[in-house]
């Protein structure tokens, strides 16, 4: 039997400027069928509805990741604002380079599947941690973190600034209370970026952790 399905595609894009810009395009899909807009569509944007699935689409960085930064799982009563909320906890790794989500509601069971489509953010640079004892340690505890921080990255602020918060954290656990991750990005003879180097640095005497 053929079920319907409505497909409702949002797009956040996230430009060179510190402006968000939105723009919907609404897509119905009813047994092939076109339909007259319905005036109270707009209202039922903020109306809550049963997450079933999470679908992620576009990105090297692994599926469960991008779910986990996201804080949406399945069960969870969700409407444009909170996908939308979402979607900024995303791109505000600096990992990616946009985001577009749609929602897909079937006629045959209740809820609604959310799909997130990524644009990575390019180029990537390798990294490396430094001092060189640092580097294996720090590195196997951040992917037993998460399996996203892999030692290859965009030069984003953004990026650097997510990869450091979380170094400062393993060293937290490590009980390094008196260390800190700072970074550099090198160059080549012409200025090109071509590698990002996390410091681990001690904190000075007077000075507080961040």
């Amino acid at each position: 039997m053929f079920a319907g399905r409505i497909l409702i595609r949002y797009y956040l894009l996230t430009p060179p400027m510190p402006t968000i810009r939105f723009a919907l395009v609404l897509q119905l899909l009813i047994s092939c069928s076109i339909l007259a807009q319905d005036p109270s569509a707009n209202g039922a944007n903020n109306k809550l509805v049963l997450l079933d699935a999470i679908n992620v689409s576009g990105t090297r960085v692994p599926p469960a990741s991008v779910i986990r930064l996201s804080g949406l799982k399945v069960g969870d009563k969700v409407n444009d604002p909170i996908t939308n909320a979402a979607c900024h906890r995303i791109t505000s790794t600096g990992l990616f380079k946009s985001i577009d989500y749609e929602y897909a509601l079937y006629s045959d069971r209740p809820g609604v599947a959310l799909t997130l489509k990524l644009l990575d953010e390019a180029p990537t640079l390798p990294a490396e941690i430094k001092p060189p004892e640092d580097n294996d340690v720090l590195w196997q505890a951040l992917q037993a973190l998460d399996p996203l921080f892999a030692p290859q990255l965009p030069a984003t602020e953004k990026a650097i600034r997510f990869y450091e918060s979380n170094i400062d954290r393993i060293l937290k656990d490590k009980a390094r209370e008196g260390e800190y991750c700072g970074s550099r990005v090198i160059g080549d003879q012409s200025g090109k970026p071509v590698r990002i180097v996390f410091e681990i640095r001690k904190y000075k005497t007077a000075s507080k952790p961040r």
